[in-house]
């Protein structure tokens, strides 16, 4: 590894450098940085894609026409209310391109790309961050009086990188002031599927009876397809038209669009699966890591742990140095705004994988 590199990404994920860096191949690290489904991809996609392979020589469908009538159906909406893209992070940076939007709020701590979106567009970004004092949770006299002249509002549920979640109750709140203050609501629920009864807390139902909502989804993290780039917003036809008038041709590849398709169709075991092995590893995680004095864990719904070192002997930053030696990623988050170099988050993966960090974490806290 260069010397004096301290491996610190802007997102997790990132295999390829600690392999460039280390000398080693990919497939020998142990990625904690990134949530994905430790399950991998559903059975069946393999053949899939090796079925549709031939199709490559020809342009994708710039409609993602079959696609969207897949999720029209799920959601029980019109095509015209859907825009699929390259990944949500196309979606969060063409939307306020598309808008022309001024001015932003972000509910912190959270994924990066909503600022950047709107910084890249020129959009003024303002934040609401949530403390540890106060367990994360939103103040709504706060909120409505940070709301005063912004034109649309981003939050995750569940929230990235916590973990936890947002009532519907509280998100209907959230839209009511929204629309009193003229501002758009965008949800991002890229992990919702981790949820042992997501339907209670999405916001998908609510898509046909308020016009300033907005729903971000992924097909990443829970079918773990992140380098088959996959996402779609659904929301106002008026504000979907606009996003795909000034969309890039063809940003969706082939691939993508026809492994979305099978997504949509009898995963209910691959469903089912995941959100038990997530449950079950998830409380291993928390118990065995309980146990070490110097960590706090924050309770989680999702398919990661925010932890926080409690003693100031160790950061985040030095510790994700020592665990890329065992060649082992976690995602410190120094760089989310609201969270200090202490704090560092740990996706669940499998009991084997679980057991390799906690070594891991016990050789180098105690």
């Amino acid at each position: 590894m260069e010397s004096g590199s301290s491996f610190k990404d802007g997102h997790g994920g990132n295999v390829w450098r600690l392999a460039r860096e280390s000398g080693n191949s990919w497939q020998t690290v142990l990625d904690f940085s990134a949530n994905i489904n430790p399950l991998g991809f559903p059975a069946g996609l393999k053949e899939t894609i090796l079925n549709y392979l031939p199709t490559i020589t020809h342009y994708p469908d710039p409609e993602c026409q079959a696609l969207r009538e897949k999720l029209a159906q799920l959601h029980r909406i019109g095509l015209e209310n859907i825009i699929v893209g390259n990944g949500s992070t196309e979606l969060l940076h063409l939307l306020p391109r598309a808008l022309k939007l001024q001015q932003g709020l972000i509910i912190e701590p959270a994924f990066s790309e909503y600022e950047k979106g709107l910084r890249y567009n020129g959009t003024r970004p303002h934040f609401l961050e949530l403390s540890e004092a106060d367990g994360f949770q939103l103040d709504l006299a706060e909120f409505e009086e940070k709301l005063n002249g912004m034109e649309i509002v981003f939050l995750a549920n569940p929230s990235n990188p916590t973990g936890q979640v947002w009532e519907r109750s509280v998100l209907e709140d959230l839209l009511l002031l929204c629309y009193h203050n003229g501002a758009f609501l965008l949800v991002d629920e890229a992990f919702i599927d981790f949820l042992d009864q997501p339907e209670r807390v999405s916001l998908t139902p609510l898509l046909n009876q308020w016009d300033n909502l907005l729903v971000l989804r992924s097909f990443t993290k829970f079918y773990a397809i992140p380098g088959l780039r996959l996402g779609y917003l659904v929301g106002n036809r008026r504000i979907i038209r606009r996003m795909r008038e000034r969309q890039e041709p063809w940003s969706v590849n082939l691939l993508a669009q026809v492994v979305g398709q099978e997504l949509l169709v009898d995963q209910d075991d691959f469903i089912q699966r995941s959100r038990i092995l997530i449950k079950e590893e998830r409380a291993f995680l928390a118990a065995e890591l309980g146990r070490l004095d110097s960590i706090k864990i924050y309770p989680s719904q999702a398919n990661f742990l925010l932890l926080r070192l409690t003693q100031n002997d160790l950061n985040a930053t030095t510790l994700a140095q020592e665990l890329v030696q065992r060649k082992l990623l976690i995602r410190d988050c120094s760089n989310f705004r609201g969270l200090n170099n202490f704090y560092f988050r740990i996706a669940v993966r499998t009991r084997p994988e679980n057991e390799v960090l906690i070594a891991a974490l016990k050789e180098i806290l105690t």
